[in-house]
């Protein structure tokens, strides 16, 4: 192999290396890569684009540095290609995530061991011993850093078809026109739904316990002209084991990622283990009677898992990188990551947050579409910053003002979408379903304290009928998990009228009392369990407002 053949190979491996954070679950699958979107077009042909020109960049300067004559012209250019092959390994970190299990790892830890006050002193003289070594003895390292991008060459072969293979198979499927005005395709405007689902939305601190300077206008106008539930309680205390319970209509004992598509559920009362993607569910049922379906939703992947079943989807991932914009932004955006940059979590979910609701006002001014769910990604934390008249401030406690800052969120989506609906004409005619997938469970202890207030496990349940603008307030016991069979049920024309819904809701109320179904545990952050609890919740102590 010639020089400048191997020099090449030493450059490509480099260059493959400096964007490892880009392509390393690719080669070694997580359970994390179930909640990513993954790559699509523009951040494939940004990371090989990035490739090629790093490539020739670090080529040129090993050249350089082999043919160089200076004294220091060729250990000063090989330290800066070892400091880029530093940042790879810190991208290994990153990516594998280490320092959650080996904390010695974390960024906080080495930086408050040596990054605070005189420790920067003692930071940089080990800076500075390590480039005296390298200067000292560079005619050792150099040979041992090229041999081993050598040994590393042929990575860049896996890894260029899989970044490429990636990003075209991600890149299909979405969210689009819709032609049902020219063919009049789809179902009486009274037979259409739009569920919507907050993430962790609590009954209790949405309503009678938030604070009193949060002001959600949408949502008690909503409950104001919707038969409402006071006493419903939801499927699990996690979205990984509540939404699929709610499309299944069964209640889930434990879920897991089986890989980047599907989730291995296990269903109360029974062992086998289903796939998630496999199992019957609202949207195929919802099909035979002719209905056309769409998910606009957060965290899981809806369009994955659930693609065979939807004709139309959008899903955002839940606290992970996404590739963004065009080749050149996502060029930068990759740059960044690269050196060491790291996301910011609440504007991540900010941007979440503005493409959910976005893609969900596309989804109701479909005509095409009679059944659209829409999983929210607020009020759940991270706080996303937002006007300073939609803020709640309350410093003793940051994730407390994130939850009601992002509540307030949550109300804004609403009043957007109902606007919308409104000036198309689209709302009256419309049956809207409000719920959550869990109640507050990160509430602290301290806030609970303060304001004397107890551990509560409902969640919001308002049910506008289409045609019907009466409130009805409904104090019944049940699980949410009914929603399947409601929602069935209203498709088929079985329920169509607040009185109709109650005599429904009743009925199945007391089919859940008689198999045993109730609440399904009282713990905040553990499994719930199948079935009746062992003990009680703990009953309300206080509904007062809470008063700031």
């Amino acid at each position: 192999m010639s020089a400048k053949v191997k020099n090449f190979f030493i450059a490509l491996s480099l260059a493959n290396l400096f964007v490892i954070a880009e392509w390393f679950n690719l080669l070694f699958p997580s359970k994390v890569e179930f909640f990513a979107q993954g790559l699509n077009l523009n951040g494939s042909v940004a990371i090989l684009l990035i490739i090629a020109f790093s490539t020739a960049l670090f080529f040129f300067m090993i050249q350089k540095a082999d043919t160089s004559t200076g004294r220091w012209t060729r250990p000063l250019i090989y330290l800066g290609l070892i400091l880029v092959f530093l940042l790879a390994v810190n991208g290994v970190r990153i990516v594998t995530n280490v320092s959650a299990n080996y904390p010695i790892f974390s960024t906080d830890h080495f930086l408050g061991n040596w990054g605070g006050g005189g420790n920067k002193v003692k930071l940089g003289l080990v800076a500075c011993c390590g480039v005296f070594f390298y200067l000292r003895w560079s005619r050792w390292w150099v040979p041992l850093f090229k041999n081993s991008l050598v040994l590393l060459s042929l990575v860049p072969l896996i890894t260029l078809g899989k970044v490429a293979l990636s990003g075209i198979e991600n890149s299909s499927f979405g969210l689009r026109p819709s032609v049902a005005a020219a063919t009049g395709v789809g179902l009486p405007k009274r037979k259409r739904i739009v569920w919507m689902v907050y993430d962790e939305m609590d009954q209790y601190y949405s309503f009678p316990g938030r604070p009193e300077s949060v002001r959600l206008p949408a949502f008690d106008q909503l409950k104001r002209e919707s038969f409402s539930a006071t006493n419903a309680y939801p499927p699990s205390n996690t979205t990984l084991s509540s939404m699929p319970a709610y499309l299944l209509g069964k209640f889930v004992s434990d879920a897991a990622p089986l890989n980047k598509n599907d989730l291995e559920l296990t269903l109360c009362g029974e062992t086998e283990k289903k796939h998630w993607s496999q199992e019957p569910n609202v949207f195929t049922e919802a099909r035979k009677l002719g209905v056309k379906s769409a998910v606009v939703g957060w965290y899981l992947p809806y369009c994955r898992s659930l693609k065979a079943n939807l004709d139309a989807c959008s899903w955002e991932g839940g606290f992970q990188f996404k590739y963004e914009g065009g080749v050149l932004a996502n060029m930068g955006s990759i740059l960044l990551r690269a050196v060491g940059s790291k996301e910011n979590l609440n504007q991540l979910h900010g941007n979440v947050y503005r493409t959910v609701l976005e893609n969900a006002k596309k989804a109701v001014a479909d005509p095409e579409l009679n059944l659209i769910l829409v999983h929210w990604p607020v009020p759940h934390h991270p706080g996303i910053p937002g006007s300073p008249d939609r803020h709640f401030s309350y410093p003793e406690s940051e994730p407390v003002e994130a939850y009601f800052s992002n509540l307030m969120l949550a109300d804004d989506s609403l009043r957007s979408l109902r606007g919308q609906m409104e000036r198309a004409g689209d709302w009256a005619d419309t049956t809207v379903i409000v719920t959550s997938d869990h109640f507050w469970r990160f509430v602290s202890a301290g806030f609970r304290a303060k304001h004397e207030l107890s551990h509560h496990y409902q969640v919001p349940f308002f049910v506008k009928l289409a045609g019907h603008h009466e409130g009805v307030n409904f104090g019944g016991e049940f699980n949410t998990i009914i929603l399947h069979d409601l929602i069935l049920s209203i498709l088929k024309g079985e329920v169509g009228a607040p009185s109709e819904l109650a005599l429904w809701l009743n009925k199945r109320k007391s089919d859940q009392a008689s198999q045993g179904v109730r609440r399904l545990g009282t713990s905040l952050t553990s499994e719930w369990t199948c079935g009746a609890p062992s003990h009680e919740a703990e009953a309300p102590s206080k509904q007062a407002v809470v008063k700031f």
